[in-house]
């Protein structure tokens, strides 16, 4: 059977604030670590948010550039460029002929 006087005298050997203290400090030092790990994952969610926001700006502007291109084109008279209109107009035929084709061994 087991002897109970052998585990009291263990438990007794052993000091109780030590461990306690120790318990604590593994503790402390864990919710720092976990503190940090929260606020850099917070400041590069932060980060990568004001990246798309940034990038969507610019995507707004190249826009705004296309569009006024276009209006600009629209707006031009074909005639001051020189150019002119076509003597006629032809369109292919389609052929169902692949455009690619897969080389067999």
């Amino acid at each position: 059977m087991h002897n109970f006087s052998q585990t009291i005298t263990a438990a007794a050997r052993m000091p109780i604030i030590p461990t306690l203290s120790i318990i604590a400090g593994i503790f402390l030092i864990s919710y720092v670590a976990m503190m940090a790990f929260v606020m850099t994952y917070g400041a590069m969610q932060m980060q990568f948010a004001q990246s798309v926001r940034d990038t969507g700006a610019h995507v707004g502007v190249l826009e705004s550039q296309y569009l006024a291109l276009v209006t600009k084109i629209n707006h031009t008279n074909p005639a001051t460029l020189d150019l002119t209109k076509p003597t006629s107009i032809a369109y292919i035929i389609d052929t169902s002929q692949p455009t690619v084709s897969i080389r067999m061994r």
